[in-house]
Protein backbone atom coordinates (compact mmCIF):
# COMPACT_ATOMS: atom_id res chain seq x y z
CA UNK A 1 0.00 0.00 0.00
CA UNK A 2 1.37 3.52 -0.74
CA UNK A 3 0.22 5.18 2.21
CA UNK A 4 2.91 3.02 4.31
CA UNK A 5 5.66 4.96 2.17
CA UNK A 6 6.52 8.47 2.76
CA UNK A 7 5.69 10.84 0.08
CA UNK A 8 9.06 12.37 -0.19
CA UNK A 9 10.86 8.70 -0.10
CA UNK A 10 8.50 8.23 -3.42
CA UNK A 11 9.23 11.00 -5.28
CA UNK A 12 12.82 11.46 -4.52
CA UNK A 13 14.39 13.50 -7.36
CA UNK A 14 11.65 12.82 -10.16
CA UNK A 15 10.16 15.41 -11.89
CA UNK A 16 6.60 15.57 -13.29
CA UNK A 17 6.37 12.41 -15.51
CA UNK A 18 3.12 12.04 -18.12
CA UNK A 19 2.11 8.60 -19.31
CA UNK A 20 -0.06 7.82 -21.81
CA UNK A 21 -1.99 4.31 -22.31
CA UNK A 22 -4.55 2.30 -20.48
CA UNK A 23 -5.08 2.56 -16.99
CA UNK A 24 -3.07 -0.82 -15.89
CA UNK A 25 -0.08 0.20 -18.42
CA UNK A 26 -0.09 3.85 -16.48
CA UNK A 27 -0.15 2.34 -12.86
CA UNK A 28 2.46 -0.44 -14.32
CA UNK A 29 4.95 2.44 -15.31
CA UNK A 30 4.84 4.12 -12.40
CA UNK A 31 4.97 1.01 -10.05
CA UNK A 32 8.70 0.33 -11.68
CA UNK A 33 10.28 3.90 -12.16
CA UNK A 34 9.31 4.04 -8.31
CA UNK A 35 10.20 0.62 -7.52
CA UNK A 36 7.37 -0.30 -5.71
CA UNK A 37 6.72 -4.00 -4.68
CA UNK A 38 3.62 -5.36 -6.09
CA UNK A 39 1.49 -6.78 -3.39
CA UNK A 40 -1.77 -7.33 -5.10
CA UNK A 41 -1.83 -7.72 -9.16
CA UNK A 42 -2.46 -4.80 -10.63
CA UNK A 43 -5.88 -5.37 -12.93
CA UNK A 44 -7.17 -6.49 -9.07
CA UNK A 45 -6.33 -3.41 -7.61
CA UNK A 46 -7.63 -1.43 -10.24
CA UNK A 47 -11.21 -3.40 -10.07
CA UNK A 48 -10.59 -2.94 -5.91
CA UNK A 49 -10.04 0.76 -6.07
CA UNK A 50 -13.10 0.92 -9.19
CA UNK A 51 -15.40 -0.73 -6.01
CA UNK A 52 -14.44 2.15 -3.49
CA UNK A 53 -14.31 4.78 -5.59
CA UNK A 54 -18.42 3.39 -6.40
CA UNK A 55 -18.83 2.62 -2.91
CA UNK A 56 -17.86 6.72 -1.85
CA UNK A 57 -19.55 8.38 -4.61
CA UNK A 58 -23.03 6.98 -4.00
CA UNK A 59 -22.03 7.52 -0.12
CA UNK A 60 -21.77 10.60 -0.80
CA UNK A 61 -24.58 10.90 -3.41
CA UNK A 62 -26.48 9.08 -0.65
CA UNK A 63 -25.75 11.89 2.39
CA UNK A 64 -25.88 15.21 -0.31
CA UNK A 65 -30.11 13.86 -0.77
CA UNK A 66 -30.81 12.97 2.72
CA UNK A 67 -29.95 16.83 3.48
CA UNK A 68 -31.83 18.12 1.08
CA UNK A 69 -35.53 19.69 2.51
CA UNK A 70 -37.67 21.38 0.99
CA UNK A 71 -37.63 25.48 0.85
CA UNK A 72 -40.06 26.83 3.28
CA UNK A 73 -42.14 29.75 1.43
CA UNK A 74 -39.87 31.92 3.63
CA UNK A 75 -37.24 30.95 1.89
CA UNK A 76 -38.37 31.12 -1.39
CA UNK A 77 -39.11 34.52 -1.12
CA UNK A 78 -35.66 35.66 0.08
CA UNK A 79 -34.42 33.67 -2.71
CA UNK A 80 -36.53 35.23 -5.05
CA UNK A 81 -36.05 38.37 -4.18
CA UNK A 82 -32.12 38.36 -4.53
CA UNK A 83 -32.60 38.52 -8.21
Amino acid sequence: MLSNYPVDQLLGDHEKCYFGGSLEARLQKIISLLNLPIVVPVPKAIEQAKKIITTNRESISKRIIEQYHEPTLKEKIKIISKY
